[in-house]
C-alpha cells in the first residue's frame, strides 16, 4: 500500500481598514462591478448601474445594486425535421 499525505500551510494577515461612509460605498461599488465583470462572458457589457439601497449598520456597509447587462444569450441549433 502507498499513502500520500499532503500538508499545506498558508500564512494569513489580519488587518482592519477604516473608510469614511462615501469612500466605503465607492469601494463596494467598484468591487461589485469587478466581480460582475469576471463572471460575464466575453463580449458582454454593463450598460447601466443603479444603487437601490445603501445602509450602514453596526459598522457594516451594505449595498443593493441593479446592473443592466447586454450579452448574447442565443445559440444556433440545426432544425432537424422528422418524417
Amino acid at each position: 500500500p502507498v499513502q500520500l499525505i499532503v500538508d499545506e500551510h498558508r500564512e494569513t494577515q489580519h488587518f482592519e481598514r477604516t473608510y469614511e461612509k462615501e469612500e466605503a460605498f465607492d469601494v463596494l461599488k467598484e468591487q461589485a462591478r469587478l466581480d460582475l465583470e469576471q463572471d460575464l462572458p466575453e463580449g458582454a457589457d454593463i450598460i447601466g448601474e443603479q444603487v437601490l439601497h445603501e445602509a450602514v449598520e453596526n459598522d457594516t456597509v451594505s449595498l443593493k445594486i441593479h446592473y443592466q447587462v447586454l450579452e448574447e444569450i442565443t445559440q444556433e441549433k440545426p432544425i432537424i425535421q422528422g418524417d
